[in-house]
């Protein structure tokens, strides 16, 4: 009787905040699927990762993420010699970044070493890629497969000649905006798109498993998959713009009463003051026992309309809310929710207001939001509302102290308007 395929999802909270662990569950599910015994191991930052593993996995995350990781995982050896003894790695964005020779972090660009596991360089990119991406994936049987995912990355990645693009784009901008997605070198493979990228493309699924097994999978009829993964081609083809960056918003807009509250404050160019000092890195985390708060932003797009679309007179009820303006009892098309989440990702960029999502620590799901702005109330700062999902309601004021503390501890405002709360 054969060993268990065994999956390594490697440090889960350092390369996992954009929900890349599902890619874990997709692999699992059709070695299911198909009567292969399979496994699924976690490693936490400072674990030992395990060299007997058939497909290890590395997913997005922040700068300092991605330097702690580099500097455990070669610590640790382990994933070098599963490497060496014939493992497959499947690499996501921030993880495909590292793979390589070297990338580059901070407003400085600092050159870090990478794991030199790929044949790729990362440097910062003239625009952040934001946005749906379609790719043409050709196969080793000379076959073409379409993939599709969602891009949010600042660094531009250049293949080398020992390595080779994964797929060529046709929507989106990919590696460098250079025609390119991903590359692949031996049983490494590295792309940038979340989704994730496995639950929306299963032919590379099933391609990273059939590398891994050194034998082609035999099919698995679900017709559903395919007819989600054509429709979701269909969609990002009806986005209909070749190249996406990240746009940026007049400092004086405001956020209209069919958008996502809070709106921003009125402001003249003339009378408008810097919502935090220049010198001021704003926190781009909060972590509890019961939440973990990161930059809201276009990758949780699914996740944010689900978990607010399934509690909306929850939320109107909440302090800060009950004005009717949002969220809107008629929903949002998922195109509507992302230029949303898209506005508010530019606001963090630009400092003029930090919306975080909240996540349930547990299993990376959306459960509601936070919106820090600036405010027109005498005598405040700042203004902070929260929500949560309504299968959450008990955390609602948990949640708001939480976040209350946070600010007064870590943000240089004094006087936050909270509400009422």
């Amino acid at each position: 009787m054969s060993n268990p395929v065994e999956i390594v999802l490697i440090y889960q909270s350092l390369l996992g905040i954009y929900g890349d662990r599902g890619n874990a569950m997709v692999l699992l599910k059709r070695l299911q699927w198909r009567g292969i015994e399979a496994t699924l191991t976690v490693v936490d930052p400072g674990d030992e990762v395990p060299a007997t593993g058939s497909v290890y996995l590395l997913g997005g995350g922040e700068d300092a993420a991605q330097v702690s990781a580099v500097k455990a995982l070669k610590a640790d050896g382990n994933l070098f010699r599963a490497l060496d003894d014939g493992a497959t790695l499947f690499a996501v964005c921030a993880g495909y970044q590292i793979c390589g020779n070297t990338f580059t972090i901070g407003e400085h660009d600092e050159v870090i070493e990478g794991l030199g596991l790929l044949d790729v360089d990362t440097r910062r990119g003239s625009v952040r890629a934001v946005g749906e991406l379609l790719t043409r994936w050709t196969r080793q049987d000379g076959t073409d497969v379409l993939l599709t995912g969602f891009e949010n990355h600042g660094g531009f990645t250049t293949v080398g000649p020992a390595a080779t693009a994964l797929a060529s784009v046709e929507i989106g901008i990919g590696n460098a905006n250079d025609g390119t997605e991903g590359a692949v070198q031996g049983r490494v493979i590295g792309t940038y798109p979340h989704g994730p990228v496995l639950a929306r493309n299963a032919a590379l699924a099933d391609h990273v498993l059939s590398v891994a097994l050194d034998r082609e999978l035999e099919p698995i009829d679900r017709p559903e998959i395919d007819e989600l993964h054509r429709q979701r081609v269909e969609f990002v083809r009806k986005q209909g713009q070749r190249r996406w960056p990240l746009p940026v918003i007049p400092a004086k807009a405001g956020i209209s009463p069919s958008q996502r509250r809070p709106r921003l404050p009125s402001m003249t160019e003339t009378d408008a003051q810097p919502f935090v000092p220049a010198d001021f890195e704003p926190p781009r985390h909060l972590v509890t026992d019961r939440f973990r708060l990161e930059p809201l932003g276009p990758e949780h797009n699914e996740a944010d309309l689900a978990a607010w679309s399934s509690s909306i007179t929850h939320i109107r009820s909440t302090p800060g809310y009950p004005d009717g303006d949002w969220p809107p009892e008629q929903g949002m098309t998922p195109e509507r929710n992302l230029a949303d989440l898209t506005r508010h990702r530019a606001d963090f960029e630009a400092r003029r207001g930090f919306t975080f999502t909240v996540l349930d620590p547990a299993d990376g799901d959306v459960i509601g939001c936070v919106y820090i702005y600036p405010t027109r109330q005498p005598g405040h700062d700042v203004e902070v509302q929260s929500w949560v999902r309504v299968d959450h309601a008990a955390h609602d004021d948990e949640l708001a102290q939480a976040v209350a503390d946070w600010l007064a501890a870590d943000w240089p405002w004094r006087s936050p308007y909270r509400y009422g709360r």
